[in-house]
């Protein structure tokens, strides 16, 4: 038994069936298909709404997608870093146009009450 339910098609049929389209809009749909409604993003508007993401969202974008990360990584030029975790030199050097880098907080403060045995991050 493979697994697959009765009546479902196969995991390489399934494949076969797959597009790979960028999110660029570069890839076609195949000739004989008529439902197929291409609903992409120029790599130059993905540069813009990922100056908004924190760095660690940036990264895991280019990380599933290889078309975001060789067509819009390289036109980031200001990069959000949120957390210190976030902070990564090597990752970061990756992205070589980038101008500004936007550190909103490395610093987190814990309040500790006397009374009880609560810590809280602020």
């Amino acid at each position: 038994m493979t697994g697959d339910h009765v009546g479902s098609p196969s995991f390489e049929e399934r494949a076969s069936k797959r597009l790979k389209t960028s999110p660029a809009g570069n890839d076609g749909a195949p000739p004989d298909d008529d439902t197929h409604a291409k609903l992409t993003l120029p790599p130059e508007v993905w540069a813009n709404v990922m100056q908004f993401l924190p760095f660690g969202d940036i990264v895991s974008c280019g990380a599933v997608s290889r078309s975001l990360l060789r067509e819009t990584m390289p036109l980031l030029t200001l990069l959000r870093i949120d957390t210190a975790s976030q902070m990564h030199l090597g990752v970061a050097s990756r992205f070589r146009d980038v101008t500004d880098i936007h550190i909103n907080s490395l610093l987190t403060e814990e309040l500790i009450d006397a009374g009880g045995d609560e810590v809280r991050d602020i």
